[in-house]
């Protein structure tokens, strides 16, 4: 026994650190195809063709003779407007709305930033070289205009870059509370919670640029879809399985812890705002409208389920004249199994549709129930057997089903099976039917015992 608890031991014990060495490659990956998608972020500042030798003019004798040649003046001059262009078209392209897919998580925000970080770093080191240095001395020295606007962009891309440095730090640390999301299930991530919004607000607080409503909005956002996305792993065991291919507990089990971190992270959320110092400005609908989407979708599809469970029991029901139910009940099982769209896509509104109709199919079906009930207490003839029908049906421990106007006729049809027993009773208990061979007691006794 001790060394097959040992054996479970060492077997866990591997299994984690196989889980663990799996998500730190996964990140290792991540990170060298972030280094690569970060390197095409470039952007080139074009040197002048003309003045070859300019990065070599580092005397101020240099700078002066080039700015009394009006051919290399100009030449310089048209270098640096080209440069006040292109930056200026990139510092447009940055400030953009750029369009993201709507599943993307908060690694996702990182990354972005990442990549802006890299782009006007290259561009500050540019900047700093010899040759932007030697032409900015050339064109103070010949007093020219175009060095005021080339002022203003330097300042500008050294502020986007100390922007973005300051953020992919800031997301950096926050990147480790994170990392649940995207290897976690509810169960796991929903202690990690409170952690990540603490770590949140200390950004919101303090952080000197990304304590913005759009900043904060995008983070959120894309924390929301990550949990969405973990909730639709978690259920489907990744994918690799729909709702239909679990036993009634399990789905609804997950289902269940789904709903509970929905819970968990709301909640999270409305404590960060208490403590906070500053006013949250953001949209809590566009923010979490997502999971509040998908919590509805989750819901309808527990019921669905709740009501094929009860439902199912008819299936056990061995009744006359039942079975069209049964098989109609089927039908309506099957037609929805069968849909061939994914059920946690809480965008396709197709599901609404059809779970719309298979409520009103089930509401019909219930009503052919009560119907066989009704039906079957009018033509049975005797009160036990109707008893045993309701009985049946009563078992199925269905609550839309309501017997008890059916129990109230039997109660009627059972006083008047008493009072007609009663009648024959009275009217032949002096002389009873004799049976041939009978004496008068011995006959009287069987007598009074079938009259039921």
């Amino acid at each position: 026994k001790q060394w097959y608890q040992r054996r479970v031991a060492i077997t866990a014990g591997g299994e984690q650190l196989k889980e663990q060495f799996e998500i730190t490659m996964k990140e290792f990956d991540k990170s060298l195809t972030d280094a690569q998608s970060c390197l095409l972020e470039t952007v080139h500042l074009s040197k002048c063709d003309a003045l070859p030798e300019l990065e070599e003019w580092t005397s101020f004798a240099a700078w002066q003779s080039a700015a009394c040649s009006t051919d290399t003046l100009a030449a310089v001059d048209s270098m640096l407007q080209s440069w006040c262009k292109r930056i200026e078209l990139v510092l447009i392209e940055t400030d953009l709305i750029q369009k993201e897919s709507d599943d993307i998580g908060p690694y996702a925000e990182l990354v972005s930033w990442k990549h802006r970080m890299t782009k006007f770093n290259f561009l500050l080191e540019q900047i700093k070289s010899p040759t932007c240095r030697n032409a900015c001395g050339i064109l103070k020295l010949a007093k020219s205009k175009t060095l005021e606007t080339w002022k203003v962009f330097d300042q500008k891309i050294t502020d986007a870059a100390n922007e973005a440095k300051d953020n992919v730090k800031i997301l950096y640390s926050l990147h480790a509370y994170c990392k649940p999301l995207y290897y976690g299930d509810p169960v796991s991530i929903k202690p990690e919670i409170k952690k990540m919004m603490e770590a949140i607000l200390i950004i919101y607080t303090t952080s000197q640029y990304y304590n913005t409503t759009d900043c904060m909005t995008h983070l959120f956002v894309k924390i929301t879809n990550q949990m969405v996305a973990a909730c639709k792993d978690y259920i489907t065991d990744h994918g690799h399985k729909r709702i239909w291919d679990f036993p009634y507990a399990v789905v609804t089990l997950r289902i269940q812890n789904a709903l509970r971190l929905y819970k968990e992270y709301d909640d999270g959320f409305q404590s960060m705002k208490t403590k906070s110092e500053k006013e949250f400005d953001f949209s809590e609908m566009y923010t979490f409208g997502k999971f509040v989407s998908f919590c509805k979708r989750l819901e309808k599809i527990q019921t669905m389920l709740d009501v094929i469970e009860r439902y199912n029991a008819m299936n056990l029901i061995k009744l006359e004249g039942f079975d069209p139910i049964i098989t109609k009940y089927k039908v309506i099982v099957t037609t929805m199994q069968k849909k061939g769209y994914d059920f946690l896509d809480q965008r396709k509104t197709t599901f609404d549709d059809d779970f719309e109709y298979f409520t009103s199919q089930i509401s019909q079906l219930t009503n052919r129930v009560m119907e066989f009930a009704e039906t079957t207490v009018n033509k049975r003839p005797t009160v036990t057997r109707c008893l045993e029908v309701l009985s049946k049906i009563e078992n199925l421990h269905i609550a839309e089903i309501n017997l008890e106007p059916h129990y109230s006729l039997i109660v009627d049809k059972y006083q008047e099976e008493l009072e007609r027993i009663r009648k024959l009773y009275m009217e032949n208990k002096e002389h009873p039917p004799l049976q041939r061979d009978m004496p008068q007691i011995s006959n009287a006794i069987p007598w009074s015992r079938h009259l039921t």
